[in-house]
């Protein structure tokens, strides 16, 4: 008997069965205890479970994910789900026209999810913005003790073009936007009906001013979730304010469209409008021979030529304002070694981030070694002009270079109007082992 024990006890050490030998004193049985408590004769009855899932595991919650296997031990459990519409949480990917179970807009509330305005679940005040049905929106403003309005066309349904628009251009090319000339017009037309002679057009170019300082202040980081999250004019009204570089690209634009030569003005974590003057008794900046005078369009009743002390004797830089093409682009590459040889084949995608199209546009791609030695290059000529926003793709195959040299790709992109701009990619290191 004990012979049996002990090879029993080896057995259901590997079966990975605990066991409790119980015996009775007549008929000398042994019985083992598995590790889910069952009392069972055999060890291999400890191998198989009695163990099964429930028939159903519902909880009766379309929000959780139910389910039962062998591994939670044959026990139900219920994984929450998220985003789901039905738990009563307005979650991040759920707006009010997705689920307005959980998203619902309250009273005077409209579903809006793609107006600027909306709150984080899609509903727009009502109120916040008189837009009629035609499509106008109208600004009220106090200006020298008189209440001013401007009604302008600001179509509603382009904000998911401007939102889907690349931030990664200069910011004067926010200001020459040709998008947004067709409104631009429309704000200088008004402004310009007080213009009948040279002193009213001061005017109007002062009324305009007060304006664009009469917008609200508001934060890129509450506004866009993001620190710096520049504007095109078009948003900048749609919004009914921003940043300090949002007014400033609105301004400069609207006196821009008046006829004033205008700059922005880079100061350290600011931004401000440059207006060329003559008065020597003004905050004023020089660039290229000109003096600009000084344009704060953070707040109201700053005048032209009236600067934060904070800002004065700062260092800047100044944005000439003028319509030009900008090709933005980004790369692909594939390398194949056949032995011999290395070949490359590279794709160059351009987008033109800038307010002109691009004119005789040239991508050269080339091969060059550690020593910048070159040892093949395609010209690639584009025959048609690329138009602002507008993205195409050049294609360049079968580049070489003997053996296994260590290389690189260079790249070069240059238009008539357009100056070249260049790329180089990291050093391509073939394994000789």
């Amino acid at each position: 008997m004990r012979k049996i024990f002990i090879l029993a006890m080896l057995s259901l050490l590997f079966s990975g069965c605990s066991f409790l030998p119980l015996r009775d004193a007549e008929v000398h049985a042994t019985f083992y205890k598995c590790f889910d408590g069952r009392i069972v004769g055999t060890l291999s009855e400890c191998a198989t479970s009695s163990k099964t899932c429930p028939n159903s595991c519902d909880d009766n919650d379309a929000c959780t994910y139910d389910s039962c296997t062998e591994a939670t031990n044959f026990t139900c459990i219920h994984k929450k789900q998220s985003p789901c519409c039905g738990d009563n949480i307005c979650d991040f990917q759920e707006d009010c026209s997705k689920c307005a179970q959980d998203c619902a807009c309250k009273t005077g509330e409209i579903c809006s999810p793609n107006n600027i305005y909306s709150n984080e679940k899609g509903c727009l005040d009502s109120e916040k913005a008189s837009v009629n049905a035609s499509g106008m929106r109208t600004y009220n403003w106090n200006y020298l003790g008189k209440e001013w309005t401007l009604s302008i066309p600001i179509d509603n349904s382009s904000f998911p073009f401007y939102q889907s628009r690349s931030r990664l251009r200069p910011y004067d090319l926010f200001v020459s936007d040709p998008f947004d000339d067709s409104m631009i017009n429309s704000i200088v037309a008004a402004f310009n009906q007080y213009a009948e002679t040279k002193e009213r057009g001061r005017a109007a170019a002062y009324l305009a001013v007060s304006f664009v300082q009469s917008l609200p202040y508001t934060s890129d980081l509450v506004t866009a979730g993001s620190d710096e999250y520049p504007r095109f004019p078009y948003e900048t009204l749609l919004a009914d304010g921003g940043d300090c570089e949002d007014t400033s690209i609105l301004a400069a634009a609207i006196l821009r469209g008046m006829g004033y030569d205008t700059v922005l003005i880079e100061l350290p974590d600011h931004m401000a409008v440059g207006i060329k003057c003559g008065f020597t008794d003004k905050d004023r900046i020089s660039y290229n021979g000109v003096d600009y005078c000084y344009l704060e369009t953070t707040g109201e009743g700053w005048d032209v030529g009236a600067m934060p002390d904070e800002y004065k004797g700062a260092s800047f830089d100044a944005l000439q304002l003028f319509p030009r093409p900008y090709l933005y682009f980004n790369t692909s590459m594939l390398y194949l070694y056949n032995g011999a040889e290395t070949k490359a084949n590279v794709n160059v995608t351009l987008k033109n981030l800038g307010s002109l199209p691009s004119e005789n546009t040239k991508v050269e791609v080339s091969l060059e070694d550690e020593s910048l030695r070159e040892w093949d290059s395609i010209t690639y000529n584009l025959t048609r002009a690329i138009s602002p926003e507008e993205e195409t793709t050049v294609s360049i195959k079968n580049l070489r270079i003997p053996g296994t040299r260590v290389f690189r790709v260079k790249i070069q992109v240059r238009a008539d109007n357009f100056s070249p701009q260049e790329l180089t990619g990291e050093w391509v290191h073939w394994d000789n082992t």
